[in-house]
């Protein structure tokens, strides 16, 4: 339970950073519009602590580093228990993006994954 916290922690945090970051590229005018307005009060509230523009980077990295880390032991710990028939092949698709995360480009985890949507039907 707790690797489920931590993982939708780093995921609600990198979801705050992005958004910063988005707001940092908007035009000085555009900050008069109601919902940037209310967007950006949110993040400040939200934002588990101020970073730097490269801190903010770097912070999404090492987020996204965890989130991996946490989703390749949850697949250890899924592999290592039988599983229904219908839910393997998925896991399987999800396992193989994980093991080749590096190298695996959008695309190829989209390929994956209908893959393994097809499996199931």
């Amino acid at each position: 339970m707790e690797n489920i916290k931590t993982l939708l922690f780093n995921v609600h945090q990198n979801y705050i950073h992005l958004c910063n970051l988005m707001l940092k590229k908007i035009p000085g005018e555009a900050f008069q519009n109601v919902w940037v307005k209310q967007l950006k009060s949110v993040i400040a509230i939200k934002m588990a602590h101020e970073f730097s523009k490269g801190e903010e980077l770097i912070s999404l990295i090492t987020n996204n580093s965890i989130i991996q880390q946490i989703l390749h032991s949850m697949w250890i710990t899924l592999r290592s228990e039988p599983l229904p028939f219908k839910i393997s092949p998925l896991m399987n698709c999800v396992g193989n993006i994980l093991n080749q995360i590096d190298k695996c480009s959008p695309k190829q985890a989209r390929n994956f994954l209908r893959k393994a949507q097809q499996a199931l039907v």
